[in-house]
């Protein structure tokens, strides 16, 4: 195959018996060198201004430095807040790249003369963040920005001994641990203009005491709206991002609510159905002949226990307002026959005062309210009328 490109050389050289089919092989005419080494020439120019030719090294700067040509492909580690300036774009040739990481300060990228970068006359790398940029031969532009943080694995730890802490620019990208075992403790977040845009870091609660952990935006600064949040059980974990401004829960916040925390928590299936109030039924023991059903007996078993003939009665909603929907069970415990019967303005089943008989003794009926004065009579009752 005619070799037309940089890209097609092979790394054996014995394989490299042409170049664009000018004859380079074993007795080839005295013609084909001129003319082959012309023809490298022009595919060496072609990929380095294409980018297919892209060299890769690491130029470390701790001070102003202009940057070259020979740097294509480079990363410039930038050990301190300093000022990268461009050659000329044109100079550099269209598909030029390099990598700029700022890793001890804002690194600040100054194109040459009027030339811009992304329609701007210079571009600020923020520290912990490394910019991808290349050009057209006539302006600049960033391909990429990666965040340090992202993959940063690094660690501080902090307790009560440290509160309030105050974040540091050198947290940044950092997972900080805080053991809140011997006392409550505080973190001051930095002022968001001072963390800049894309800054992030970590909290982590490694201790299950009652102690509280707060976090504390600076001066009226808020987190996911609001001034402080607080990082409430073990094992607990926040990603806060800044914006500039602000900062907000960006890798999520892991905490539990209280009340489904003191479900997790319960000492017994028994404590767990006391918290959420189901599986234990309360009861409202009448041993009367009449009684009249009250707020509290929402949701509740009204037991009638008597020898003699008794009536539960249903009360208007302007006497006592239950709310759509509420149920109560109704069981005659006693001998005497338990009416249940609506009080003026109230319809059961479809009749107003209607009332009806629980069957017999131990038999219970459900009243369930569907309206505002209408109520639904089911169960071992007779008819309604």
């Amino acid at each position: 195959m005619a070799k037309t490109a940089v890209s097609q050389w092979d790394t054996t050289a014995n394989n490299n018996t042409d170049i664009d089919s000018v004859d380079i092989d074993e007795n080839c005419a005295p013609s084909g060198m001129n003319n082959a080494v012309r023809e490298v020439m022009a595919q060496i120019a072609t990929a380095m201004t294409t980018g297919a030719l892209v060299g890769i090294g690491h130029l470390a700067k701790s001070g102003a430095y202009t940057v070259l040509a020979a740097d294509r492909g480079k990363c410039i580690d930038c050990s301190a807040a300093l000022t990268l300036t461009l050659t000329a774009a044109a100079t550099m040739q269209a598909g030029w790249m390099c990598y700029v990481k700022a890793d001890g300060g804002a690194v600040t990228i100054d194109p040459n003369a009027s030339e811009t970068i992304e329609g701007s006359a210079t571009l600020t790398v923020e520290d912990g963040t490394t910019a991808v940029i290349y050009t057209d031969a006539t302006s600049w532009y960033v391909a990429a920005t990666i965040a340090s943080s992202i993959v940063s694995t690094a660690t501080k730890s902090i307790s009560d001994s440290d509160s309030p802490y105050t974040l540091l620019a050198a947290d940044e990208g950092k997972i900080i641990t805080i053991d809140s075992s011997a006392g409550d403790v505080t973190v001051n977040l930095l002022a968001a203009a001072t963390a800049g845009d894309g800054f992030q870091v970590s909290f982590k609660r490694i201790a299950g005491d009652s102690n509280t952990i707060t976090l504390d935006g600076n001066s009226t600064e808020t987190i996911d709206g609001a001034t402080t949040l607080t990082i409430d059980y073990d094992d607990d974990v926040v990603g806060l991002r800044c914006d500039g401004s602000n900062w907000e829960v960006d890798r999520g916040h892991f905490s539990i609510p209280a009340f489904a925390r003191s479900l997790l928590e319960a000492s017994s299936a028994a404590t767990a159905k006391t918290t959420l109030d189901i599986g234990v039924a309360t009861i409202n023991a009448q041993t009367g002949t009449s009684y009249t059903l009250v707020l509290t007996d929402e949701g509740k078993e009204v037991t009638m226990s008597n020898a003699s003939a008794n009536t539960l009665t249903i009360p208007p909603n302007s006497s006592v307002a239950f709310d759509v929907g509420t149920i109560i069970n109704v069981t005659q415990l006693g001998a005497g026959t338990t009416t249940i019967t609506g009080d003026t303005g109230v319809t059961v089943n479809g009749v107003s005062t209607g009332s009806a008989d629980i069957t017999t003794q131990y038999k219970a009926a459900t009243l369930l309210k569907t309206a505002t004065n209408t109520w639904l009579l089911q169960g071992s009752v007779g008819a309604v009328s």
